[in-house]
């Protein structure tokens, strides 16, 4: 995720339960904006489900728009994670 300026600040957990935790900033127009993302996987459940928090709430659903896309750029796809 480095080459889209999203950076792994931590990720930990043991099967089933594994987490990442991600930060990006950067200014599009104007203000700096930072988004800080937690990525939680369920890999009996096969699931995963994402809490993103910002400074510029309006610019949330693009991110989270991107952060999913960049998932499933994942090599190996978002399953590679599961």
């Amino acid at each position: 995720m480095a080459g889209v300026h999203i950076a792994t600040m931590a990720s930990g957990g043991a099967p089933p339960a594994l987490k990442w935790y991600f930060y990006a900033s950067g200014a599009p127009d104007s203000a700096p904006v930072t988004f800080l993302a937690e990525l939680l996987v369920d890999v009996n459940e096969g699931t995963a489900s994402i809490t993103i928090k910002s400074d510029a709430p309006e610019l949330s659903k693009a991110f989270a728009a991107n952060f999913a896309q960049r998932l499933l750029d994942f090599p190996g796809g978002a399953g590679a994670l599961l």
